[in-house]
């Protein structure tokens, strides 16, 4: 990487499957999706004035979560949310191309327009995924039966039966599609996205979760205000998206970026037995992150099997869920404590991120106690 970069911003991440799912009988797959990439320095050449020029681009780091809805109607939300992420990823790539070089000030008002830009495509591009794949992968033999249960037992209503079978049926007459359009309630799924390019981010997100930052001060901040009809056990959810702008969106530059940033399913802060004591210490995670990626001089492999072991703790003992936490970080301004850190003291040997656990009779319960000195 160029060593002027004032930003190297560096993804890391982890999902797992949660035990309410694994217990299931056949178990459940994973609903969650997690997917990051790293921003990478590409030449290119470019005419000016008849001569042919090198010019460096940078494409931006991206970190994707999302979270299928899992109940018996979402019969398809793993599918949903791969499409989720995989989407934000591609088109992170493609929108930022053609912005100005690093050295050239962005304005804020040119990433809003590429996230307006961003969301209508995001929706449409889940939306013909979905609809791709309802059609060229039909319901299958134990889909039918697993509807056909759940009707019996009274947990999905005949209409809602009706309306995921209509959505897998080929129809052939365009002008059919436009007057009923699929509810696509089966790939239904939330998302959160982080997109780094040098000195701008840009938070995008739709359904509940959380997307924390962590600054060099030390304060944590929620990065995009808590939506209000995401409440208890319901969230907004891409099958039901009419409006691209009901995606939430934020652009981060200057004091405004954090250092690291977490962005998070709602099964990881669900895993705190009462979150009226214990909601400092899911906020305290992004401190033990940081600290664990200080004292392994940010070295992702050592810190992503640390995060691995909390979230199957979490999985296990927590909520139950499927747990899925990204992060993102600015390696240049963690290194660069870590080397001054080094100029005067050695650093202590690094120490795993520890979850002591009062595991209670019901499994979907943990007393997690992260504390800042626990890495």
């Amino acid at each position: 990487m160029s060593e002027n970069r004032k930003n190297i911003w560096i993804s890391l991440g982890a999902s797992v499957t949660g035990a309410s799912h694994t217990r299931k009988e056949p178990p459940i797959p994973n609903q969650d999706a997690y997917k990051e990439q790293r921003g990478e320095l590409h030449q290119i050449e470019e005419k000016v004035n008849d001569k042919t020029e090198i010019k460096i681009k940078i494409t931006p780091t991206v970190v994707a979560v999302s979270d299928g809805h899992g109940s018996e109607k979402y019969i398809r939300s793993d599918c949903g949310s791969l499409f989720a992420v995989d989407t934000i990823c591609l088109l992170a790539t493609s929108m930022f191309r053609d912005l100005p070089n690093p050295e050239i000030r962005i304005r804020v008002s040119e990433i809003d327009t590429v996230a307006e830009q961003i969301k209508v495509q995001f929706v449409n591009m889940w939306k013909n995924g979905v609809d791709n794949h309802s059609k060229s992968h039909q319901l299958n033999e134990v889909e039918l039966l697993f509807l056909e249960k759940k009707f019996a037992e009274g947990k999905l209503s005949e209409e809602v039966c009706t309306t995921i079978k209509k959505d897998f049926e080929i129809v052939s007459n365009i002008e059919d599609v436009k007057n009923n359009p699929p509810s696509r309630v089966a790939y239904g799924c939330t998302f959160l996205a982080a997109i780094a390019y040098e000195d701008v981010v840009l938070i995008l997100q739709h359904g509940d979760g959380d997307i924390i930052g962590l600054y060099p001060n030390g304060e944590i901040k929620e990065l995009i205000a808590p939506n209000p009809k995401n409440f208890a056990n319901e969230t907004s959810s891409l099958c039901r998206v009419k409006n691209p702008a009901e995606i939430q969106h934020a652009v981060l530059v200057g004091t405004e970026i954090p250092i690291l940033i977490t962005l998070s399913t709602d099964g990881v802060k669900n895993s705190f037995n009462d979150l009226n004591s214990d909601i400092e210490k899911f906020y305290n995670i992004p401190v033990v992150l940081k600290n664990s990626l200080f004292k392994n001089s940010c070295d992702t492999k050592i810190v992503a099997t640390e995060l691995s072991s909390l979230l199957t703790k979490m999985a296990t003992h927590g909520s139950g869920d499927d747990v899925t936490l990204g992060v993102l970080f600015d390696e240049s301004k963690i290194q660069a404590e870590v080397e001054q850190s080094a100029q005067t003291a050695s650093v202590q040997e690094s120490e795993p991120i520890v979850v002591e656990s009062d595991v209670k009779d019901n499994s979907n319960n943990i007393d997690a106690k992260i504390g800042e000195d626990e890495m």
